[in-house]
């Protein structure tokens, strides 16, 4: 704090430490899923002495898991954070955050983004994530001129109702 206070940064470099994390989470969340994947370490709850006999049964209950058995996951993803609700916290930050960054990035942080939400199936991610993406399409100052449609634009805004009817839809059947 005190360099910042000292020398203030300039706007590339803000965005220069933005992505520098972005990339970390992506490169630390690929790492992890393969790792786990090939079986080489453990999935969050054995990690963290969490198994119950009935936990499988209730994420395959209550949850969306639709990739785990092609990924040889157990249940839901816990990934580098080794819990599914922080690391899909991670994973909406990120998808948020890919739309606003050129198009070279934008494909890797949104796509790791949605992929991590996906893996770790947490209803506050999505609502975050949902609302995350709205806020985005419709900020004035995300493109120019003045609410220009464009392609991203569109895409946020449609992935933001997408996660938020997931959300909607995912209390609505189990409320708990």
């Amino acid at each position: 704090l005190v360099l910042v206070l000292l020398k203030r940064p300039g706007r590339s470099d803000a965005w220069a430490a933005a992505d520098a994390l972005a990339w970390t989470v992506v490169g630390t969340s690929v790492v992890v899923l393969l790792l786990e994947a090939l079986g080489l370490i453990p999935s969050w709850y054995f990690a963290d002495g969490v198994v119950q006999s009935d936990l499988l049964a209730f994420d395959r209950d209550t949850h969306w898991l639709p990739v785990n058995d092609v990924l040889g996951l157990d249940a839901r993803w816990g990934g580098p954070l080794r819990h599914p609700n922080i690391t899909g916290l991670a994973g909406a930050v990120l998808a948020v955050y890919g739309f606003a960054r050129p198009e070279a990035r934008r494909a890797s942080f949104v796509v790791t983004g949605v992929l991590i939400l996906v893996l770790t199936d947490s209803r506050s991610s999505y609502a975050a994530a949902a609302m995350g993406l709205c806020l985005l399409a419709a900020l004035p100052v995300w493109g120019r001129p003045y609410l220009r449609v464009s392609p991203a634009r569109v895409v946020a805004l449609v992935l933001g109702v997408v996660l938020g009817s997931r959300v909607i839809q995912n209390v609505a059947e189990n409320p708990g």
